[in-house]
């Protein structure tokens, strides 16, 4: 299946808007706006896009005697987490009251960090133990489309693969009609658009579903292979 650009996708949602003949009811940048909200929605809920490769994504320099680091916003879950030496077990995924459980001083430990505790809220991922020196975290996460990869000119492409591209166009469409105006509000339709969406790419996980996503199981001590 051929990949969708921008400008077709905004015609393919046009024409099941029949909105087709200008003055038109919906605008050019609210359709673009919906169709980069599709390809984030799709990737949350089928997990579309797995990454290892981009640099600037998922290689974190360690510093000696700092535990906390940055995580890119694109970042959904983190899948796995190697040191860059590339030695050993991946780091266990888990969180502050696990770890409290089974060591007092991880906070303070110094040595070759074992396992990570993400923060959501503040975007971070803290190691335990504590670098004691430099080295570098090599993750495999799923994530949504980064800033440079967001649709903005008519020859862009959606970053997810060309089969699912025509679908996002029911997410854009249900979006549209759910304008709070009496011409172009259609909330039957708006429903039906929506659920087409979710038949395909499946229902939005909750925030508490991705925080599990994000531990090792069963008690978040022991690794989980990806």
């Amino acid at each position: 299946m051929e990949a969708r650009t921008l400008r077709q996708l905004i015609e393919d949602c046009r024409e099941d808007l029949d909105d087709e003949v200008g003055p038109f009811l919906w605008s050019d940048e609210l359709l673009t706006k919906h169709l980069n909200e599709a390809v984030e929605e799709a990737c949350i809920r089928a997990r579309l896009l797995v990454e290892s490769s981009r640099a600037d994504i998922c290689r974190i320099a360690l510093k000696a005697g700092q535990a906390e680091y940055l995580l890119h916003p694109s970042i959904i879950v983190i899948r796995r987490v190697v040191l860059g030496d590339a030695q050993g077990k991946p780091l266990v995924r888990t969180t502050s009251a696990a770890l409290d459980g089974v060591c007092r001083d991880w906070r303070s430990e110094a040595g070759r960090p074992e396992y990570l505790v993400r923060d959501r809220q503040s975007r971070t991922l803290t190691l335990s133990p504590i670098p004691s020196e430099p080295s570098e975290l090599m993750l495999t996460v799923w994530r949504v489309p980064a800033a440079d990869e967001v649709m903005e000119g008519d020859d862009d492409e959606p970053v997810i693969d060309a089969i699912h591209h025509r679908k996002l166009v029911h997410w854009a469409c249900g979006r549209a009609f759910m304008k709070k105006d009496v011409e172009r509000s259609s909330p039957q339709e708006a429903a039906m658009q929506m659920g087409v969406f979710e038949e395909y790419f499946g229902p939005r996980p909750t925030a508490r579903a991705l925080q599990e996503l994000s531990i090792d199981p069963v008690t978040g001590t022991q690794p989980n292979w990806f």
